[in-house]
């Protein structure tokens, strides 16, 4: 667990590191050779400084160690590599007088027969620079970029980190804030550069996981149509061969039923590619229709209600007695519903004052009329899991011809309600079956739900009132 703990932070150290030090080495071929230097000099005096408080950490760890060192004496100690505390002032002792020495062989007898010989000659402040294993000035002058070709390269590699570093941000440690600055840091700073297809592939996977639909399909399309030639546009653009082979090889049903996951995962440009594909590749006119209806909830889900209006509007004009037509009837809702232009000027209907004044007296009905099974949501757009819940109630509970219904009781606040029922038992069962099936409410974390039961009389004050703090505690004290 450390060392992946590790390796994920190397992700991000690894490209901070090599920004500084570019950046750094960039500042510096801007100063005269003169300012170099002295720069250079003052790091190697820091460098050196920094070297001998460690030599003395050390021994003063020796001496710590040989002070409260009670282990009796005797011959087992005696020995050298025996006894900690001699090991250490050994250590101490070495490190005091040669400083950090590279692990080789023969080091000593090799620096003596290369000084003899003439192979090797340094004057006596390299000599010191070099047993203390610091860089030399010579070096550090080497490693700026003086030409334009090293300052060209340098940017390169400041631009390769910028995009290392956002991919760990996004795809390793899953932080999307730091990711999204790190982008906007880097567009800021050089505009046009060749990692733009990637940079936007990454904002494009930032706003699919905040939620961000609207943008998310922008930059689909703008991955679609300004970068289709790279892998970061093909990543979203129509299904290729490849897919094509592999939806012919693959029963419809799964197909469907994969692609169905996509949706539930709000991936609608995966949904939407996949739905066209199956249309093309599958025949059977059930299935056609299917993807259809999640074509328009894709696109409804993408911000595109018009589109999915118009084809929503077509299905059920050349569909009208199909099983399928209260799926689309309820998508259709939520698309008008969720329409910007409907969104200026909430209005309340006759039907709701009405409702409203039938239950003015503020007291929650008991009477045992047929029931509901409500869920209320604490998400913007509940429609998928209606639509899930409505597929579901088609293939188990087909004989009790439920009927599903989505309201919206504030933005954040939705209620998909599920009646018929002809008493409390039947609504009780399928409470307990839909709890038994968490694939209905997959997407949603514990505490962004809640499923309960509700007569007639009190859900229609429930759409009245536009609150659910009184029937929760209506429900509490009655039904728990």
């Amino acid at each position: 667990m450390a060392a992946r703990r590790a390796g994920l932070l190397d992700k991000i150290t690894i490209p901070v590191r090599t920004i500084r030090e570019q950046d750094s080495l960039l500042a510096l071929a801007l100063l005269s050779e003169g300012e170099q230097k002295a720069v250079i000099q003052k790091y190697l005096r820091y460098l050196e400084q920094k070297q001998t408080d460690s030599i003395e950490r050390a021994a003063n760890a020796a001496d710590a160690l040989a002070a409260g060192n009670t282990a009796p004496e005797g011959p087992p100690t005696d020995w050298y590599f025996a006894n900690p505390m001699l090991v250490q002032q050994g250590l101490a002792d070495f490190k005091r007088k040669w400083g950090t020495r590279p692990n080789s062989d023969n080091w000593r007898r090799v620096k003596t027969a290369n000084v003899q010989t003439g192979m090797v000659k340094t004057t006596e402040k390299d000599e010191v620079v070099e047993h203390t294993g610091l860089p030399t000035e010579a070096s550090l002058l080497a490693a700026i970029p003086s030409t334009v070709e090293k300052q060209q390269g340098a940017l390169v590699k400041i631009r390769k980190a910028y995009i290392d570093l956002a991919n760990g941000y996004v795809g390793d440690l899953k932080d999307y804030p730091s990711g999204l600055h790190t982008l906007d840091t880097m567009e800021h700073r050089f505009g046009a550069h060749e990692y733009k297809a990637e940079a936007t592939y990454l904002r494009y996977r930032i706003a699919m996981e905040q939620n961000r639909l609207s943008d998310a399909q922008s930059l689909s399309t703008q991955l679609s149509t300004e970068f289709k030639n790279t892998k970061w546009g093909q990543k979203v653009a129509p299904a290729g061969e490849s897919e094509v082979l592999y939806a012919s090889n693959v029963p419809v049903s799964s197909f469907y039923d994969e692609t169905y996951s996509y949706m539930m995962q709000r991936d609608y440009p995966t949904v939407l590619k996949r739905v066209r594909e199956g249309q093309r590749q599958y025949k059977d006119p059930v299935y056609t229709d299917r993807f259809t209806i999640m074509e328009a909830i894709a696109l409804a889900g993408a911000g595109d209600y018009g589109r999915s209006d118009t084809l929503l509007t077509e299905f059920l004009s050349t569909h009208p007695k199909d099983s399928l037509k209260d799926w689309a009837e309820k998508v259709i809702e939520y698309v008008k519903k969720n329409k910007p232009a409907e969104v200026v000027k909430p209005v309340i209907t006759d039907s709701m004052a009405r409702a409203a004044t039938v239950t003015k007296s503020g007291s929650q009905s008991q009477v045992q009329s047929p029931n509901d099974v409500a869920g209320k949501e604490n998400k913007t757009a509940p429609v998928i899991p209606a639509v899930y819940t409505n597929d579901f109630n088609n293939f188990n509970y087909a004989s009790q011809k439920l009927s599903v219904n989505l309201t919206m009781l504030q933005p954040t606040l939705g209620l998909i309600s599920v009646k018929n029922f002809q008493n409390a038992n039947q609504a009780r069962i399928y409470l307990n079956a839909v709890r038994s099936s968490p694939q209905l409410l997959k997407e949603y974390k514990q505490g962004e739900y809640q499923l309960l039961m509700i007569t007639e009389e009190n859900y229609r004050k429930l759409e009245a009132d536009k609150s659910m703090e009184p029937y929760l505690q209506f429900y509490q004290m009655n039904y728990k």
